[in-house]
């Protein structure tokens, strides 16, 4: 099959263009209104596609040197596709919920792919490692309905709109425990599951714990307990650690903090 066809090109005009970045943006000279996108396989041959008056053209090449000039009658950008953000031409709230909403959003992105991107909205969530004086970290065991199963888990929830890491970290801290922390300190700053989701997450380290009495929410239901790292790291390669969070938080931990 065609390469350009295989990745949605409606006309293609297949040329090997050996001179060529693989980083490099190909438009054919013809003005304003181009938008180019590059479009790359495993093997490292690429395509420009490019929207050009509601009609698509490609042009294939292999990646190789950039110190040669691009071909006559072609302009070359060397620079990496992608930069800016999208242009939101038309947006739509599908639900909302008390957790989370659905948007639909029609857009041009960075690349000049024009798309219609459905994105669940998020306040973002805080997820907190609690270091115990004698090193070991305390875990929670609770059901979640999504898995069908229960879930052992560092400290987590979602952060109130108004509420900075570090306030939503010590609120979950004692709901969840009942521990309180003299220090936090955010660690990582993550998009889980950027495909389709808002949500950011903050990491945070927590020390100085003393014990108290936890404060749960009515629809939670929450056993508590310190594992040592030992622990931890068997329970990660054996498979019983299932939480993605979790194990990145504790791995990040383990590399980088100890």
């Amino acid at each position: 099959m065609n390469f350009c066809r295989a990745h949605g090109a409606l006309r293609s005009f297949p040329i090997a263009y050996p001179a060529l970045t693989r980083w490099a943006n190909v438009c054919h000279a013809s003005g304003a209104g181009s938008r180019c996108e590059i479009i790359q396989d495993s093997t490292w041959t690429a395509a420009i596609r490019i929207r050009e008056f509601g009609y698509d053209a490609c042009f294939g090449f292999v990646a190789g040197r950039r110190d040669k000039p691009a071909p006559a009658g072609m302009e070359r950008i060397v620079a990496k596709a992608g930069k800016g953000t999208a242009e939101i031409l038309r947006s739509e709230m599908v639900y909302q919920g008390r957790v989370f909403g659905l948007r639909r959003d029609e857009v041009v992105e960075p690349s000049g792919l024009r798309a219609t991107r459905e994105v669940i909205t998020h306040p973002g969530s805080v997820v907190v490692l609690p270091v115990l004086p004698d090193g070991r970290i305390v875990m929670i065991r609770q059901y979640r309905h999504a898995t069908r199963q229960y879930l052992w888990e560092l400290v987590a929830g979602r952060k109130e709109p108004e509420e900075t890491p570090k306030q939503g970290a010590a609120r979950e801290l004692l709901e969840e425990t009942g521990y309180r922390a003299k220090r936090f300190k955010v660690f990582l700053d993550v998009f889980p599951t950027p495909g389709f989701l808002e949500e950011r997450m903050y990491l945070l380290l927590a020390e100085g714990l003393t014990a108290g009495e936890a404060q749960p929410e009515e629809d939670e239901k929450i056993e508590v307990r310190p594992y040592s790292l030992k622990e931890l790291k068997q329970m990660i390669k054996s498979g019983r650690l299932r939480d993605a969070k979790s194990i990145a938080g504790i791995l990040y931990y383990l590399t980088f903090l100890r």
